[in-house]
Order: structure tokens, then sequence, then C-alpha cells
């Protein structure tokens, strides 16, 4: 997603949950995976790019273990803000950078009985299993040269059509500007934010108790 829409979606999930330099300090760590040398190949995993399901999750599992490790430890908590900012970002782009959305209408339409009546974007679920495993799931591939042509004024919009459909040129729902399915992809990411928070909000309590939590939440030393 473009930098706007994720700030706008970590601020909205994570607004009345974290502290304001807590807040701020995540907001940031999301932005950075964005940073042009990350964009530039080698970490289709920071995107949830390429199908690289096995190296995402990976990546998602050591961050997790960054937050919980330095909070067990009563470490600075701004390394544990980081890792969930990196977080943040990765589930944020699996909505836009993956047919889940697609796959959801889809079965949407299946069960409700109304495949011509689109639902409200507020009704989908990020992470319904059968669609998280689904084998028709997959994520973008990213090519460095379909995105420069891509971007050129007036033959970029020529040739985005001819680009393959799996390409993130053609799938991405980064922007309002990629279609009414955009909406959707918001709404799915800022839930999973928020599920990613109560879940690690949940950790930290249970086996680190409140201060570990606070210092998390509310800068607490």
């Amino acid at each position: 997603m473009l930098t706007r829409y994720h700030q706008q979606i970590t601020t909205e999930a994570l607004g009345k949950r974290l502290g304001p330099k807590a807040l701020e300090t995540v907001i940031q760590a999301n932005l950075h995976q964005d940073d042009l040398k990350y964009l530039l190949g080698g970490y289709p995993h920071y995107h949830f790019d390429d199908n690289e399901f096995e190296r995402t999750y990976l990546y998602l599992d050591e961050q997790h273990q960054l937050v919980k490790n330095t909070l067990a430890h009563n470490g600075d908590p701004t390394l544990a803000w980081v890792a969930f900012g990196k977080i943040t970002h990765t589930v944020q782009d699996f909505y836009a950078h993956s047919n889940y959305v697609q796959l959801w209408l889809e079965q949407n339409a299946r069960e409700t009985g109304f495949p011509n009546r689109p639902p409200n974007p507020n009704e989908i679920e990020p992470l319904i299993p059968n669609l998280i495993t689904n084998p028709r799931l997959f994520t973008a591939r990213s090519i460095l040269l379909f995105e420069f042509l891509g971007m050129l004024p007036l033959l970029g919009k020529i040739l985005i059509p001819f680009f393959p459909p799996d390409t993130h040129i053609r799938m991405n729902l980064d922007q309002p500007a990629s279609g009414p399915l955009f909406s959707y992809a918001f709404v799915a990411a800022r839930k999973r934010t928020e599920k990613e928070f109560e879940a690690l909000f949940q950790h930290i309590h249970t086996l680190y108790g409140s201060h570990a939590l606070q210092r998390f939440v509310n800068e607490v030393r």
C-alpha cells in the first residue's frame, strides 16, 4: 500500500491502544519497509510478494519473537515497537498484494446467495482459515521493469493491460485508484493490525505481566 494508507491504517487500528511515542515508532518502522532499498529486490517477504509464504511467515515469527524477548528481558521497548511496526507493514500488504479479497468476495457471494450485491467492506474478515490456506491464494509477482514501465505517463496506461495478471502492477490494491476492491483491502488490513495487537497484548500480559505490558503500550520504565 502507499505510505499514506499504511499510516492511516496503523493510526486507526492502534491510535487508542498505544501511547504517542510508541505509536510514532511503530508507524515509522512500518513505513521504513517501503524504503527504496527494500523495493529494489531481495525483500519480497517484507511485502508478502512473490508467493514467498514460508519466508514471510518466518520473518513475521522472528519479529514476534523479538518483541517478546525484548519485553521478557526488560529491554528497550523501542526495539519491540520497531519489530511490531515491521509486522504491521507486512500483514497490511498481504491484503493489497494478494487475491484474498477476491476469494472472500466469491465466498461471500456463495454463502449469501446474492452474487450481484457487493457486501459492505466492513464485513470482510481478515483471517478466515479456509481462505488463508486456499490453494488458489497467491501473492503478486513484483517485476521491477513492469513497475517502471507502468509508472510512465501515458505509455504506462497503454502497457499495463498487457502485463501478466499476477504481477504487482496489475493486481495491487495499494490505493483507491486501484479500483473498488481497495476499500476491502483497507478494512481487512486495519482489522488484521488490530488482531495482531490484541494477540500480542494477551501474550505479553499472560507471560510477562502488567509491567511488561505497560512498557510496551505506554513507555513505562
